[in-house]
């Protein structure tokens, strides 16, 4: 009973940081509610195992969770997650695995990844894809950044290489293709954050880390342009010939001529200060609902990836 009232709670967490992530205006969600569902699934799997007398219970949910964690924080840190997406990742996983280990082995955290993944797809196609392949500059952002991160590319591709490890020949390469297809997929909807996600909102309403378009921002001194959200080439493009100081130097060092660079507490003042009234800032795909759908799916036994073995 307290292994399935862990799922419950991972489901109930989520959901909740889901409704804040698509109802808030930036998809701001507590970590607070995140990790409530970490800790409480920690908790119950330690009362789980203080009942049966066995450390197991606890030691897959540690297990699990450290695994889905890394996988997040990776993720996290290539930019495929978002910080709120990456707790929602640890949840599942303190508060899933022993649940989906007991009732269907190891496979059934592969389901609950394969379905994460193909909602992901879903939700995202949905959410942003049909602006993207309507837009000609996403397309050439999204065959421009695969010839550009060719290194990140490789990086993400490499854990399909499990799939055709741990199954038989058709089924591991049914899955290896499909993960691949996956990473593709992810660095389209990049394009697509960064050409045709956007809106308008009042200066005041303007945070640290929100992305800005340079576009239609009265500018007072040109050193804030380095300090904006916008690409490094645009702010090359935008800045007088010999004065790329120190500091843009150290941006291009650590997030390449392409990376998207956040608003910090300097520019946000500088643009305040300025007469500029409306900022157009980048949006990022709302993901949150992405969890608490496929922890649903998983539970219920829907499986992409058997779907997919036997369909192929």
């Amino acid at each position: 009973m307290l292994i399935q009232f862990s799922v419950i709670l991972a489901f109930s967490t989520l959901f909740i940081a889901s409704i804040f992530d698509v109802k808030s205006q930036k998809g701001d969600v507590p970590a607070s509610v995140l990790f409530l569902g970490i800790l409480g699934g920690l908790t119950l799997h330690a009362l789980q195992s203080l009942n049966t007398g066995s450390i197991e219970p606890l030691y897959i949910s540690i297990m699990g969770g450290l695994g889905f964690t890394a996988y997040g924080f990776i993720s996290y840190v290539l930019d495929m997650w978002g910080g709120a997406d990456m707790l929602g990742i640890s949840v599942l996983g303190f508060s899933t695995s022993y649940f989906l280990i007991e009732s269907s082995g190891v496979i059934g955290l592969l389901d609950l990844f394969i379905n994460m993944m193909a909602v992901a797809f879903i939700y995202a196609l949905i959410f942003g894809g049909v602006k993207g392949l309507n837009s000609r500059d996403t397309r050439k952002s999204f065959i421009k950044d695969l010839k550009q991160k060719k290194s990140k590319v490789m990086l993400l591709a490499t854990p399909g290489l499990i799939f055709p490890a741990l199954m038989n020949f058709n089924t591991g390469l049914t899955m290896f293709v499909l993960y691949e297809f996956m990473v593709l997929v992810y660095f389209f909807f990049q394009s697509v954050e960064s050409e045709v996600m956007s809106k308008e909102i009042d200066v005041e309403e303007l945070e640290v880390g929100d992305v800005v378009s340079f576009e239609g921002i009265e500018m007072h001194d040109w050193k804030v342009k380095n300090l904006i959200g916008i690409s490094i080439e645009k702010a090359k493009s935008k800045i007088p010939e010999g004065r790329i100081n120190d500091s843009l130097a150290m941006i291009q060092n650590r997030y390449g001529y392409s990376e998207i660079v956040g608003l910090t507490e300097e520019g946000l003042e500088e643009i305040r200060d300025s007469d500029t009234e409306k900022v157009e800032i980048k949006e990022g795909i709302r993901f949150m609902p992405v969890f608490p759908l496929a922890l649903a799916i998983t539970v219920y036994g829907i499986s992409v990836m058997m779907f997919l073995i036997y369909s192929l």
